[in-house]
């Protein structure tokens, strides 16, 4: 076999291991985690947020050149209230940021039933189901910014 076979043969392979249906489990339950352990190991420095006691600089570059907050400013700090339990302070951040977060974690958190389950296809919402929450979301965010602006 050559070279160039071989190498066919293993794209073809990862090809389908990344239509697996164990693939987008895995990945939801990786990005539940990421999103809740990244913002539960920030934490709320007064308007900001910190890393082990080190304050992280503001990264958004549309405030840094308009002075205006972008829509999804606010969000770092509204994820690390939300993993901390402070509802009504993160959603003063950024509304549409708290139930990004929510949906985030409890996806992550419904993959990890499926993983114990082992069933990746348990109390999967149609794609119907999640292209309307998509859309109601980016109104929303968009919406909650126009208000903050």
């Amino acid at each position: 076999m050559s070279a160039l076979a071989r190498l066919e043969a293993r794209l073809d392979a990862l090809g389908l291991a990344l239509m697996s249906p164990w693939t987008r489990v895995v990945a939801e339950l990786l990005l539940g985690a990421v999103v809740y352990t990244v913002s539960a190991v920030l934490a709320p420095d007064g308007d900001a947020v910190a890393l082990f006691g080190v304050p992280v600089p503001m990264m958004c570059g549309y405030r840094a050149r308009t002075g205006l907050p972008c829509p999804l400013c606010g969000a770092t700090r509204a994820f690390v209230h939300l993993a901390r339990g402070h509802l009504l302070t993160a959603f003063g951040y950024n509304p549409a940021a708290s139930l990004l977060f929510v949906a985030l974690v409890g996806t992550g958190a419904l993959a990890a039933v499926r993983v114990l389950r082992r069933d990746p296809a348990w109390n999967r919402p149609h794609p119907a189901l999640v292209a309307v929450f998509a859309a109601g979301w980016l109104g929303f965010l968009y919406a909650s910014w126009f208000v903050r602006v």
